[in-house]
């Protein structure tokens, strides 16, 4: 049985306090060293109460994402500056340390509410509940100097420094909580109480709720914006992981005082690089290749502080952590860590295209891709698909990933095709909207749009009527999708959108007769046939009439939409009206590609299916004009040549 630590957070829906659980929650205890393990074998569980007042979201947010085995999270709802709310927290609950990161530090709300940002700054009901009682560790902030000290010439602020003289409204809060904590809590020799002096932490988004974002989040958002940077205000950015595995040592090592500190100890948390604001910029724009020659240069004047460099060897010296990155671009790409774009289906007829379009063109700068395929879990399995997300983490999805077959597989199979697609929509739409993705693209399909219709069918029909009788449960399931997406952007803001492909076909197809579509099933029976001397037999009467896409086409304009289409409204991706195409005139152009010279037969008493379902792609060319389609002909030559080339590993 290992021991228990009971942790108060308060701040635990702001920047910090999001990273800080997220971590936990992932990692577990022992951020700060290489195992759950602190001396003696002895595994460590906690138990913490995560303090937050106004974001309702952020207690679901919490239970929404999976929990490392020895973390405990009792989201809290409690307003510090209230006497009588931080009395019924303590009525019924005991901790063995706090960690004070709640604050109110953004410049114009301390102005503009300077009372407010000193009660937040300097709970003094809180503190005093803790006095004798358990350790404290308070975020102060290296806005308590005044800035003017020449750092080049007699070396960064360190924690001895004599002259504490804060310029701004929020340091001037600091100030009063440092000097309340040395006047009431520090003459106390039982326990421990921490102050680190804290620089700007940057890092990514928070992980559950909108929280405010970074000075470097700032930057990004001026791309194309003339914007002055200051060139005389230095400061030694912070990565919120560094600060996070401070914490954790701070919770493993101060709650039983091992390192016998006692009294008031103050330290400072700052990273190895000093740079201006205009430096951070320009390195913010580097990371994002964006023109820098809207970046400004201007100075700043006093009172504001200058030069707030920070000297943090004790604090490394004590911990024994060091900070990485080393480097402000290393900083930058933690705060932007690259877009992951996580394509399910990966193996698949549209995900194989996309991976070779990618391999071909390159990623951007920005981007890691992964394909799944199902060897990488079962997505109708929420567990499973879970387990993906924790593991990958990915910004963007690509969904691909269906249970899908040609008519009379949808015919035959009709709960299956409901169930399982349903399953998976649903397992990957909800992890994406937990694990906040920034884009979903999902496909649909031209064979869900209702039977009775007038053409061409546009976005604006999908839901106007019953889809025809033989895949009625595969479209009623592959519909909720463009529903959803909709639903998830009005409730929660989430960026979810779909497009939908015509008969898709190409390289890595399933070319099963009996289970794949229209133009593989074609190619397999004409190899066959050719093979074996026999007739050429195209099930039905040929004449229904249906639009392709090549593969290769969808590849390309699925990466177009995930980089650059952002509207919930489904999206047909289809070559124009004018190149409808017979299921006679496919079987045509199979046989001249296959160079078959026997007999074509058509079975007539097989289902024709819907006789045609020509959709308009006029959004799509309203927004890509200039897009050619590879021609019928040759997409058809290279996508039989293939199967031909890799007929004994082709699905079939």
């Amino acid at each position: 049985m290992g021991k228990t630590i009971r942790v108060l957070l308060t701040g635990g829906s702001g920047f910090l306090g999001q990273h800080l659980l997220s971590t936990w929650m992932k990692n577990g205890p022992g951020l700060s060293s290489s195992s759950n393990n602190q001396g003696g074998g002895e595994e460590v569980d906690f138990v913490i109460f995560a303090l937050y007042q106004r974001s309702t979201a952020f207690p679901k947010a919490l239970s929404d994402k999976p929990c490392h085995k020895n973390i405990k999270i009792t989201p809290y709802r409690c307003d510090i500056t209230s006497q009588a709310d931080v009395d019924k927290l303590f009525e019924t609950n005991t901790f063995h340390i706090c960690l004070h990161t709640a604050a109110m530090s953004q410049q114009k709300e301390c102005l503009e509410n300077p009372t407010g940002a000193k009660a937040l700054n300097v709970p003094t009901f809180l503190f005093e509940k803790l006095k004798d009682m358990v350790p404290l560790v308070a975020l102060s902030t290296d806005q308590v100097y005044d800035g003017t000290k020449d750092v080049l010439a007699n070396g960064f602020y360190k924690e001895d420094e004599t002259s504490i003289r804060a310029m701004t409204v929020y340091g001037k809060s600091k100030v009063e909580m440092e000097s309340y904590l040395k006047e009431n809590l520090a003459p106390s020799t039982k326990v421990p109480t921490v102050l680190l002096r804290s620089t700007i932490i940057v890092g990514p988004t928070p992980p559950f709720v909108d929280a405010h974002s970074t000075f470097l989040h700032f930057v990004q958002s001026r791309e194309n914006q003339n914007t002055s940077f200051f060139t005389n205000e230095f400061r030694t950015l912070v990565g919120v992981s560094h600060v996070c595995r401070v914490l954790d040592w701070m919770v493993l090592n101060l709650n039983e005082s091992k390192k016998q500190m006692t009294g008031l100890q103050v330290f400072h948390l700052g990273g190895p690089v000093r740079s201006s604001r205009f430096e951070m910029a320009q390195t913010v724009f580097d990371r994002f290749h964006f023109d820098k020659s809207v970046l400004e240069k201007a100075e700043r004047s006093p009172p504001f502080p200058l030069d707030l460099s920070l000297d943090s060897t004790k604090l490394e010296e004590l911990t024994g952590i060091v900070h990485e990155p080393k480097t402000m671009e290393g900083l930058v790409n933690e705060t932007f860590p690259k877009k992951l774009v996580l394509v399910t289906g990966g193996s698949g007829l549209a995900g194989s295209a996309i991976k070779e379009y990618i391999e071909r063109t390159g990623a951007k700068d920005d981007e890691e891709w992964v394909f799944l395929s199902t060897k990488d879990g079962d997505l109708r399995q929420r567990s499973d698909t879970v387990a993906i997300f924790e593991k990958y983490s990915p910004t963007h999805v690509i969904h691909l990933a269906a249970k899908i077959g040609g008519l009379f597989a949808a015919m035959s199979q009709k709960v299956e095709f409901f169930r399982e697609n349903v399953l998976i929509n649903d397992n990957v739409m909800e992890c994406c909207r937990i694990y906040k993705v920034e884009k979903l693209v999902s496909y649909l399909s031209t064979c869900i749009y209702p039977a009775k219709v007038t053409y061409p069918i546009d976005e604006t029909m999908l839901h106007s009527g019953p889809p025809h009788h033989t895949n009625e449960t595969y479209a009623y399931a592959k519909r909720l999708l463009d529903t959803m997406n909709r639903a998830y952007a009005e409730e929660y803001g989430c960026n979810f959108t779909s497009v939908i492909p015509t008969n898709i076909f190409g390289h890595h197809d399933n070319f099963s007769i009996e289970g794949g579509h229209v133009i593989p099933g074609l190619i397999h029976k004409c190899y066959i046939a050719k093979r074996d001397g026999t007739p050429f037999t195209i099930w039905g009467s040929g004449t229904p009439l249906r639009q392709f896409i090549y593969n290769k086409d969808l590849a390309e304009l699925t990466v177009w939409a995930m980089r650059e289409y952002h509207d919930p409204t489904c999206l047909t991706l289809s070559g124009d009206e004018q190149d409808e195409v017979s299921i006679k005139d496919a079987a045509l152009t199979v046989a001249k590609a296959m160079k078959f010279e026997g007999e074509i037969k058509f079975d007539t008493s097989k289902n024709d299916g819907q006789y045609k379902k020509t959709a308009s792609n006029k959004r799509f060319r309203a927004l890509r004009p200039e897009y050619q389609f590879t021609p019928f002909e040759k997409a058809i030559h290279e996508t039989v040549d293939w199967f031909v080339e890799n007929f004994e590993s082709a699905r079939k």
